[in-house]
This record gives C-alpha cells, structure tokens and sequence, in this order.
C-alpha cells in the first residue's frame, strides 16, 4: 500500500510540474516574440544609423577612418544584440527540452500505474 501511495505522490508532483511547464510554455510565446520584434527593430535601426554614417562618411575627407568607426559601432551593436537573441534561443530550447521531459516522465509515471494494477 505505501507503494502505491508513492506512485500517487510521484504522479501528483508529475502533474504539478507538467501543468506548471504547460502554463510557462503558453505564457512564454507572447513575452519571446515581443522580444524577438525589439531585437529585429533594434537591428533594423543599427543597419540604417551604419547606412547613414557611411554616407556621411562620404562627405568627408578622412573616409576611411570614418568608415571604420561606423562599421566598429555597428559591429558591436549588432553582436549585442546577437548575445540577447542567443539567450532567448537558448532560454527556448531549455523549456521545450523540459517540456519533453515532463511528458516522458509523465508516461513513465503512466507505465507504473498500469504496471502496479
């Protein structure tokens, strides 16, 4: 009997944290899409400030030298705002692996019951 009280501990705690995985997931799309259209602005207002600075540059007597400090600013920009797209990937990729990992628990959870019947 205790075995079979720890199973249903077990499938309990299971489903609190599919739920809970379940509710993050739905959540999560909303707030990492607005992200990921901040990121893309901010992208497309890096690239047309370096178009802009490059044909000012033009305008200059000194054009490599400016070219190279508009290319600098733009290069460090974007890579930023690089790093902040791969930690959303990366946030994305954690919480689908745990997703799948509550689901196959879940089915192993499943198994057991039907193993103990």
């Amino acid at each position: 009997m205790s075995t079979r009280r720890s199973l249903e501990a077990c499938f309990a705690a299971l489903l609190l944290a599919c739920v809970s995985a379940a509710a993050l997931a739905e959540r999560a799309p909303d707030s990492t899409v607005a992200e990921r259209s901040r990121i893309a602005r901010e992208r497309a207002d890096v690239e047309a400030r370096a178009r802009a600075g490059e044909a000012a540059c033009a305008r200059e007597f000194a054009v490599s030298s400016c070219l190279q400090k508009v290319r600098a600013e733009r290069r460090a920009a974007v890579q930023q705002l690089d790093r902040q797209r791969s930690l959303l990937d990366e946030a994305q990729r954690k919480q689908r692996a745990a997703v799948r990992l509550a689901r196959l628990r879940e089915r192993q959870a499943a198994a057991a019951r039907e193993s103990v019947k």
